[in-house]
Parts: structure tokens; sequence; C-alpha cells
């Protein structure tokens, strides 16, 4: 995907929807315009329908709960000069239950995985737990979930994506369900 002259390009990423579309399908009309809608997977059939939708282009990856689905289990995005690696993190055994310790070692891994990858930046699901951070030279960023049985309300991320810059937003939807900033970062393009 390339800028083609525009100053950025927004990404919409979502993860662990698990068959619920209607926060998603919220978030995009009310948060958008997005140039393209990312799905990191257990729902990745939601993805695919709020993409078509609203017209928009979509990468997605498989969970461990997408049977029967024709999405690869990983896959790089490129929009220059960044590079990200989407996955679920299934491949991996973190999970929000964790001990700090072993939690924090996942990452770590999750980071190597995507480095290895030339990735810059690791978007991924997996744990439902909305996260924004950066670990040995790699930003990870995992959306949250959607689920509406959760205790947790909604998550998903913003990405705004430019030649200089990369913005991340979390965003969360609280009580009278309206979308607010969770959480943010700016981060320099590589060199």
């Amino acid at each position: 995907m390339t800028l083609n002259g525009r100053a950025s390009i927004r990404l919409a990423v979502f993860s662990d929807t698990h068959g619920h579309r209607k926060a998603m399908r919220d978030a995009v009309l009310n948060q958008g315009p997005f140039d393209l809608l990312c799905h990191l997977g257990d729902g990745v059939a939601d993805g695919r329908a709020v993409a078509e939708e609203f017209g928009l282009p979509l990468q997605a990856v498989t969970g461990n709960e997408d049977f029967w689905e024709d999405f690869p289990e990983r896959q790089t995005l490129v929009v220059k000069p960044w590079s990200f690696l989407l996955l679920h993190g299934h491949q991996t055994e973190i999970n929000p239950f964790q001990p700090k310790e072993v939690w924090e070692h996942h990452l770590h891994q999750l980071a190597q995985t995507a480095g290895r990858a030339g990735a810059r930046v690791l978007l991924f699901g997996h744990t439902h737990r909305a996260m924004l951070t950066e670990l040995d030279s790699v930003v990870l960023c995992n959306p949250g979930e959607q689920h509406p049985g959760s205790t947790q309300p909604p998550t998903f991320a913003v990405l705004i994506v430019s030649p200089q810059t990369l913005e991340i937003r979390i965003m969360i939807r609280d009580g009278s369900e309206t979308w607010r900033l969770q959480d943010s970062a700016l981060f320099s393009a590589p060199d």
C-alpha cells in the first residue's frame, strides 16, 4: 500500500470480535474515514463483512478460532517507510492471566518475531487486552476486543501512517456508547 502523494492514511485495526460486528460498524462509521481495515483474527469473517459493507480494503489473519477461513496466519503490510507484521498471537503461549514476568517474556518473543520479519510494528490480538508499547525497537499494538459479553468495553486501534510518523490511538467505547481515547503514542519513521 502506498501513500500516492497523500499526507497520511488511516487504518482501523480490530481483533477478537468473535462474531459480533455492531461495535466494529459503529467504530468505522463514527471514527472514520478509513483507508484500510485490518482484522487480527478470532472473528476474521466479521472483518470481511464490515470491510465489504463500507467498501474498504481488508488485511486479515486467522486466529485460533477462525475455522475454515481462507486467510494466512501471518501477513506483512508495508506502507513505506513502515512495515507491519500482522498475526493473531496464538502462535505463542501469551495470555492476559499470566504473571507479569511471563507476560513480558512473551511480549519480547513477539517483538523478536517482528524484528526477524523486518517489521517495525507488530499488530496482534488473542489476549483481548488492548495495549501499546515499544520493546526491542518494535512497536507492539493489540487493539483489544469487541466482544459484547466481555467485562471490558469494546476497543480498537486507529493508525495514522505518514512518511515521517506513525500515530497509534487505542479507542475505547464508554458506557454512553461514545468512543474516547484510551492510549496513544507517536513514533518517528525508521531510518
